[in-house]
């Protein structure tokens, strides 16, 4: 499974991985802060046994402090 932000969701999983069915749960404009408020419908119902996280740059872009971001990681980290 893989998730985190716009470069996730246009990522063509098919094609990068044609022997596997990797689900794309990817949301374009995510922060740490998103994945975390929407992780239960996102990521955790599908009980994934390995997950591929790309999220933060929006989060530093937009100026959040590193420190918000790696507590927002951790955050996400720990659930």
């Amino acid at each position: 499974m893989f998730t985190g932000s716009s470069s996730i969701r246009r990522w063509d999983l098919a094609k990068s991985f044609p022997k596997l069915k990797p689900l794309n749960r990817g949301f374009g404009g995510s922060h740490f802060s998103d994945s975390n408020h929407y992780l239960e419908e996102t990521v955790l119902r599908y009980e994934p046994s390995v997950l591929v996280v790309f999220n933060g740059s929006n989060d530093l872009w937009k100026e959040k402090p590193p420190a918000q971001v790696m507590k927002d990681f951790l955050e996400f980290k720990n659930r």
